[in-house]
C-alpha cells in the first residue's frame, strides 16, 4: 500500500487498475472502493466525484444512496471537478428528477451558476 503514503494521484490510479483488472491485477471492487476512498478522502476531486457516481449508481457493491451522493458530488464540485458541478446543475435545474433526486433541491440561479462556471 505504498500509494496510500504518498501521493493522491497514485492512490486515484491503483483504484482505478483493481477497479478495471489493469496491469495484471485482477478486478476487485473492493480494492478499488478501498483505494477511492482514501483519495477521496484525501481531497483528489476526480476521486471524489467517482465515489459521488459509485454511491448514485450502486457501483463497486455500494447500495445506492442518493444522500451520500449529493454529499460527495457537493465536495468534488467544490475541489473543482467540472464533471461534478455539471451534475449538480443538471439535479438543480431538474430536482427532483435527475439522478441526485430530492438530495440536491431544485434551484434555477445555481443551476445557471454551475453552468455558466463550467462551460467552455
Amino acid at each position: 500500500m505504498a500509494s496510500v503514503k504518498g501521493c493522491l494521484e497514485a492512490t486515484s490510479e491503483v483504484s482505478f487498475i483493481y477497479e478495471h483488472g489493469l496491469l495484471g491485477a485482477a478486478k476487485d471492487d473492493q480494492a478499488a472502493l478501498s483505494y477511492l476512498k482514501i483519495a477521496a478522502e484525501g481531497g483528489h476531486a476526480r476521486c471524489t466525484w467517482r465515489l459521488a457516481t459509485a454511491f448514485k449508481d450502486g457501483d463497486f457493491g455500494l447500495p445506492k444512496d442518493l444522500d451520500e451522493a449529493a454529499l460527495y458530488m457537493m465536495r468534488a464540485e467544490a475541489l473543482g471537478s467540472e464533471f461534478a458541478g455539471f451534475e449538480l446543475a443538471k439535479a438543480c435545474e431538474s430536482a427532483p428528477c435527475y439522478g441526485l433526486g430530492s438530495s440536491v433541491p431544485r434551484d434555477d440561479a445555481k443551476a445557471v451558476h454551475l453552468y455558466a462556471k463550467y462551460e467552455r
